[in-house]
């Protein structure tokens, strides 16, 4: 799942020099791992963002979302932090969302529980494209997934012989 590729997640923010802390909202050996991390987690959020705002800066709330139940879950998330003075970034990870849009009652809670979200991130041009055709914005940005790390340094060693790089935008990541 998500959790295989957060590591590259957070080596990209530790990198750039952002300031950012987790704030898990599952955890699939826990008892109860979908609801209990999901209710435990809004104080902490909540607690983020003001510190976030006392210190002038701009939260943001960045939020990994698999399918189902997860990616209601997650709006909830990102509900509580808009309430909250957030910006919302919700990055889509499930190739299931495509059965989903295909029928009208999933696609419309669909489209519902992106509102909450100030950019929806799909891993690719063909996600964003699906998710325009069927009413989602331009709010749409292409993230992909991050390399394993025994994939990275193939991938770092190449990029120096052929002098590629990818840029970096800037913000502030409270919560994944």
């Amino acid at each position: 799942g998500i959790g295989v590729v957060l590591s590259g997640y957070f080596l990209a923010l530790q990198s750039a020099g952002y300031v950012f802390e987790c704030i898990p909202t599952y955890h699939p050996s826990e008892p109860h791992g979908k609801w209990y991390p999901w209710v435990k987690a809004m104080l902490p959020l909540v607690a983020a963002i003001r510190r976030s705002r006392r210190q002038r800066m701009q939260p943001v709330v960045y939020s990994h979302v698999g399918d189902g139940i997860s990616f209601f879950r997650e709006a909830c998330v990102l509900l509580v932090a808009r309430l909250s003075g957030a910006r919302t970034i919700l990055h889509i990870h499930s190739p299931k969302l495509d059965g989903y849009l295909s029928r009208v009652l999933p696609r419309s809670l669909v489209r519902i529980a992106l509102l909450p979200a100030d950019t929806v991130c799909v891993l690719t041009a063909w996600w964003r494209e699906r998710l325009k055709g069927v009413g989602v914005d331009s709010r749409l940005r292409v993230i992909p997934n991050p390399l394993p790390s025994d994939l990275r340094a193939v991938a770092e060693s190449a990029s120096h012989r052929t002098g590629g790089g990818a840029e970096t935008a800037k913000t502030t990541v409270l919560s994944l």
